[in-house]
């Protein structure tokens, strides 16, 4: 099986509604994926291939590279999964690149507040979410699952 068909197979399954989002993530991988090693056969994925795939990615962080290669291996794992080939082991991932830290100043978190007072939708739902966001520094899915009752 081309490695083509094992993203696409990938690609093609059900996804729930809420993973839409990771979908739309997994096209991006796809794309820059398939033009480099699209054609070659998924039981040819190996350490030079991988070696190969990041050299040729060169325009790209580590970071994505990484997530490129993760979402092939996904791939790969669901083709061996559904018996479409015999599963094969998969290479080593190369290391993750250094996580980027910034933080908004206070002038930045006062503009983002001003215009996202003029979006019509859910005006007082998003100014507080980012006022949560700002002030706590709480990642998107702890802010999403809060309860009224669990805010002082």
């Amino acid at each position: 099986m081309l490695i083509s068909e094992a993203l696409a197979r990938y690609a093609l399954r059900p996804v729930k509604p809420e993973k839409q989002k990771s979908k739309e993530r997994l096209r991006y991988s796809i794309n820059n994926l398939i033009p480099i090693i699209g054609h070659r056969r998924v039981h040819e994925i190996d350490d030079d291939m991988l070696v190969e795939y990041q050299l040729e990615s060169q325009d790209r962080t580590q970071s994505t590279i990484r997530r490129e290669l993760s979402d092939l291996r996904s791939a790969v794992n669901y083709v061996a999964r559904k018996r479409f080939i015999e599963p094969i082991i998969f290479p080593e991932l190369p290391a993750d690149g250094e996580p980027k830290m910034r933080w908004l100043t206070e002038e930045e978190f006062a503009h983002l507040l001003w215009h996202a007072r003029s979006i019509k939708l859910s005006r007082f739902n998003l100014l507080t979410f980012l006022m949560i966001a700002f002030y706590t520094g709480a990642r998107k899915s702890a802010i999403m699952d809060l309860e009224w009752s669990q805010i002082e």
